[in-house]
């Protein structure tokens, strides 16, 4: 009983908390041929908040080649800082009315990888992860 009276003091002082995070992004990649790509992450976050997210500094670009037997073994990690950032405009919609304190950047990172064993029969995986989404999205 004496914890349940402890919780019920906790909840009394608790303090909401909010996070600002990453609104999404998409991984895009382009064939330069001979087993060399150009891949291309952009990334939007919300920028109404200056204590929000920004964006990765030296962000971890996995690649992973599966073997025979379905396992993914890691080949490599490059690490990039976007090469641009830029505000979004909203688009000119009759339909749509965006409140004036949305705000959006978009984050570009890019990176070329030569597959020294290309061609290949086995798949391969480029992953990039963070942590958190926003709360707008």
């Amino acid at each position: 009983m004496k914890y349940l009276y402890l919780f019920a003091l906790l909840l009394l002082f608790s303090v909401p908390s909010f996070s600002k995070h990453i609104i999404g992004g998409a991984l895009t990649y382009e064939c330069l041929g001979g087993g060399n790509y150009r891949f291309t992450l952009k990334m939007y976050r919300d920028c109404s908040d200056p204590s929000g997210a920004y964006f990765d500094m030296n962000a971890p670009f996995s690649i992973y080649k599966q073997s025979p037997s379905g396992v993914n073994a890691l080949l490599t990690t490059i690490y990039r800082s976007p090469t641009d950032v830029v505000d979004i405009e909203a688009e000119d919609n009759p339909c749509i009315t965006v409140p004036p304190t949305v705000c959006v950047q978009e984050g570009v990172y890019t990176f070329t990888y030569q597959f020294t064993d290309w061609p290949s029969t086995s798949s391969y995986h480029i992953s990039y992860q963070r942590c958190c989404r926003n709360a707008t999205i």
